[in-house]
């Protein structure tokens, strides 16, 4: 795996891995998801989220990116989990490398729009969730989330 030596930094051909955040964001019995309008996974259904701005801590850059992303509040819980992400182009370069800290949250207030890198906003239950195009992960990662919720368990 090589990177391309003549790239800037960015999202695309990074330096070093990206640090971004995620919120799976439980309202009742729905979780809200965006339909991506970048790349990397344009189209695909996710978590809200987005990169960590620099001096800014992780809780803070959830709170960001749900307001800018749907335009809602909500009340951070707990850790949920860490995951990489890392695309080659077909050269075998990386093209993409995020590492995602993903945390539950509860809804509080806002009206849900679409704003900023995000095709869609939606509040869906698991049944809908299962009919999309989703990125991977995105399931076992809801399940996780209603488990932890209902059960008040802190993996971090």
């Amino acid at each position: 795996m090589s990177r391309n030596p003549d790239h800037k930094e960015g999202r695309e051909y990074p330096i070093h891995p990206r640090i971004g955040v995620g919120a799976v964001v439980l309202r009742g019995d729905q979780v809200l998801l965006v339909q991506r309008g970048q790349p990397p996974r344009k189209g695909k259904w996710s978590v809200p989220g987005g990169l960590v701005e620099i001096g800014e801590k992780l809780e803070q850059a959830v709170h960001r990116e749900l307001y800018e992303e749907c335009g809602i509040r909500a009340n951070i819980q707990d850790y949920l989990e860490t995951f990489e992400y890392i695309q080659q182009d077909h050269e075998n370069r990386i093209q993409y490398h995020y590492i995602v800290i993903d945390y539950l949250a509860e809804y509080l207030k806002g009206e849900l729009r679409a704003n900023s890198d995000i095709h869609q906003a939606a509040w869906l239950t698991f049944d809908q969730i299962c009919k999309l195009a989703i990125t991977d992960g995105i399931i076992p990662l809801v399940e996780k989330a209603f488990y932890v919720r209902k059960n008040r368990i802190n993996f971090s």
